[in-house]
């Protein structure tokens, strides 16, 4: 009751970093319960409805430095909805707090709002959960005081293999990339390699979400272009979070043995991570 609260108090109709993340995942969430009623399982429809929810709730409000967007309003009003069948009087309640009319249980059941780009907003977010923890074990093996975090972004030849490894056919495939781009190949093939082994890993987690789509490719795409956008984004909850001085560079522009060490490992949605320490 406190979240809706909250939201009825204090949200505005701007639309914050992860709002748009916020109706795909509410989506999800939506189809992950009406699934589970289909096959009688009310245990995990349950569970979802509260916890997969919950969870949707902290990311966004850690995402956005606790403000709370337009899209805010939307959650709510959905998750009562969603609860009704589980938790009717706390879905009541949250009804009446958002002074709706009639009562939650007598709804239609919510669809989904997110529209065509919501698989795209929600890979792009679990990227960026999986880049902000990162950050997070490197810090805790970084010996001495850190002053600045530095993340490489990997060199042009390397986006240019990633995208070739996507169009080809089949895509991933090192023989066909070694035959069709041998200049490319020719510069690093475990670099190669690697950069086949995270795309195939991103590619899994959007048919995770979205086993029925099409649109692998061009999400893929999309966030290659988007790349410089995503780890400004991580940067910025990093410096949020910890209180560090953050800096995004190209792979080129490392200086010093060490950083030029560490920064040859990035690929593209994988940047180098280094701590420049006191």
């Amino acid at each position: 009751m406190g979240i809706v609260q909250k939201v009825v108090g204090e949200a505005d109709d701007e639309e914050g970093p992860a709002d748009r993340w916020l109706l795909a995942a509410t989506d999800r969430s939506l189809e992950i319960i009406s699934q589970n009623l289909e096959k009688a399982k009310t245990r995990s429809a349950c569970s979802e409805a509260v916890y997969g929810m919950l969870n949707n709730w902290r990311w966004y409000l850690r995402r956005n430095g606790g403000k709370l967007g337009k899209a805010a309003r939307v959650f709510v009003e959905r998750w009562a909805l969603m609860l009704s069948p589980f938790a009717p009087f706390a879905a009541e309640e949250a009804w009446a707090t958002m002074a709706k009319d009639g009562y939650a249980c007598l709804q239609s059941w919510p669809s989904k709002s997110a529209g065509p780009e919501g698989l795209e907003a929600l890979v792009y977010e679990e990227i960026l959960k999986d880049l902000v923890s990162d950050v997070r074990e490197v810090l805790k093996i970084v010996k001495g005081k850190p002053v600045e975090l530095k993340m490489f972004m990997a060199s042009g030849w390397k986006k240019a293999a990633a995208l070739a490894l996507i169009d080809q056919s089949p895509p991933y495939d090192l023989k066909v990339f070694k035959t069709e781009n041998a200049e490319l190949f020719s510069k690093g093939p475990s670099v190669v390699a690697k950069i086949a082994e995270k795309l195939r890993e991103t590619e899994e987690k959007a048919r995770s979400m979205q086993p029925s789509g099409s649109l692998f490719v061009s999400v893929l795409k999309k966030l290659l272009d988007m790349e410089s956008k995503l780890l400004e984004d991580c940067l910025s909850m990093i410096s949020q979070e910890i209180k560090i001085s953050t800096k995004l560079l190209r792979e080129e522009e490392a200086a010093g043995e060490k950083e030029i060490s560490k920064a040859k490992q990035s690929i593209p949605l994988k940047p180098a991570i280094y701590f420049v320490t006191e």
